[in-house]
Formats: structure tokens, C-alpha cells, sequence
């Protein structure tokens, strides 16, 4: 029950291996996460170099939404039924994840397993900005 879904926030080492993360939590409307990330990350343009601040607005955009997050975990993984969106705060890039693969960091480590990987500008001209519920 439910529509769960996930967004993770990450920082990677030089070799791509997650350093630490924050897996922010829907446990409705987790189908539209791509789309509530590509909103609050385009209205955080102007702080992209500024990881901490950026952080610190996307998340206030993110709870300020009409559909908040449900939960934040730290450095751990909570449930899922939808590809997992990767915001990586070292490259800058946005990931998107087979959502079966959600919490396995063996899969996780090799960048090149993601489905689809945009830098932050393409990724929000990429999607859309979500409706009104």
C-alpha cells in the first residue's frame, strides 16, 4: 500500500564509492520524485556551487511543497516501489536508479549502472515541474 519512492542526496569519492548520503522518503506520491526534485533543484539554480546552501534551499523547497517528503534517512535506505533519484552533490549530476536496486551499494559504487545520468541543468529542463494535487 502506498506509492513510495526515494531521493537520494549524496557525496561520492574519486572512485564513485558513496561517502555519505541522505535518502529523503515519500510514502505517497513516490511516482512523481523525479519530477519534485527537477523543481526544487531549478529553483536552486543560482546556489549549484554552494553545496551546503543549495542543500539547505532544496530541502526548504522540498518541505515547503505540497507533497513533502514523509521521512529522512541518514547514511540507510527506507522503502521503495519507483526508480530512486540520485542528487550527487560532488559531480553535480543527477542519477536515476532501477528502483530494484535501491540500498545496494555494490550496485551504487559503479556510476555507470545508473539508467539515465544528467548534469543538474540538463535534468531540469529534462522534467517538468509537478501539477497541483
Amino acid at each position: 500500500m502506498g506509492d513510495r519512492g526515494n531521493l537520494y542526496i549524496t557525496n561520492r569519492d574519486s572512485t564513485g564509492k558513496l561517502e555519505s548520503w541522505i535518502d529523503l522518503y515519500w510514502h505517497w506520491h513516490g511516482s512523481k520524485v523525479r519530477d519534485y526534485a527537477a523543481y526544487a533543484l531549478e529553483v536552486c539554480r543560482g546556489r549549484w556551487d554552494d553545496e551546503s546552501y543549495m542543500v539547505a534551499l532544496f530541502l526548504g523547497h522540498l518541505y515547503g511543497f505540497h507533497v513533502p517528503p514523509s521521512g529522512i534517512v541518514i547514511n540507510g535506505f527506507d522503502d521503495n516501489e519507483h526508480d530512486v533519484v540520485e542528487m550527487c552533490m560532488t559531480d553535480n549530476r543527477v542519477r536515476i536508479w532501477n528502483g530494484y536496486d535501491h540500498g545496494d551499494l555494490n550496485t551504487l559504487a559503479d556510476v555507470s549502472k545508473a539508467k539515465e545520468s544528467l548534469p543538474f541543468h540538463e535534468f531540469c529542463r529534462k522534467y517538468e515541474p509537478p501539477k497541483e494535487e
